[in-house]
């Protein structure tokens, strides 16, 4: 049975590709940039397992008819995407943004395997790994070798290359996150100091996560 191992999901993401979006963040990443966001999505051994058919029933219940797919590393698991946004188009004529270290030519050649087909249903890619000494303010990317391919023509991109910023995200038991591409560089960290001075600790940590559809939870 394919799986697909999650870190997280949102509703509605406004500042990773075009929006608003579903949100899905895959866990797993081999490639370990320097300063990643996203530390927390790299382990393999972690997260969440669901079946893609849930997950793209849960898809065609929103109103939604965008989605993003981050991580993590998503090409590690194209199979399981693809199983995925094969059943979600079945029922809806989904736009799928996806980003990923490779490039584009890399995936075209199989670097993993299905990658190449995973790249014929995307409808944009943002390639290329985040490189700290390259860091930029630019449209849902966070350095500037990486870029955005329009591969299936269907997205009208905006005409500034300007970035959306994040969006703080609230939880119910009061922790957050900022969705989105940093502006700043090492803004995270930045933002611990800020809080620390003014008498608020704020830590980086990691929680069970919940999913909006049948899952199994992997403890670390």
């Amino acid at each position: 049975m394919t799986l697909l191992r999650l870190d997280t999901t949102e509703d509605e993401v406004t500042t990773l590709g075009p929006s608003p979006a579903l949100g899905i963040w895959v866990q797993g990443c081999d490639r370990g940039c320097p300063e990643c966001a996203s530390v927390h999505t790299w382990s393999s051994e972690e997260g969440g397992l669901a079946k893609p058919a849930d997950i793209a029933h849960w898809m065609n219940e929103s109103p939604l008819s965008q989605l993003t797919i981050s991580g993590g590393e998503p090409m590690q698991q194209a199979p399981a995407l693809i199983e995925m946004i094969d059943l979600a188009r079945e029922k809806r004529d989904w736009i799928v943004t996806c980003y990923s270290w490779y490039l584009l030519k890399q995936l075209q050649e199989d670097v993993l395997p299905g990658t190449a087909d995973l790249v014929q249903r995307l409808d944009l890619l943002i390639d290329g790994p985040y490189v700290a000494s390259l860091h930029e303010s630019l449209l849902w990317r966070g350095s500037s070798n990486q870029k955005i391919h329009n591969l299936s023509g269907r997205v009208k991109l905006p005409d500034h290359d300007e970035s959306a910023g994040v969006t703080p995200v609230i939880r119910s038991d009061s922790s957050f996150e900022f969705v989105g591409v940093y502006p700043e560089r090492g803004m995270m960290d930045r933002f611990i100091e800020a809080s620390a001075l003014r008498g608020t600790e704020v830590s980086v940590t990691t929680r069970q996560r919940t999913f909006p559809f049948p899952s199994s939870y992997l403890e670390p």
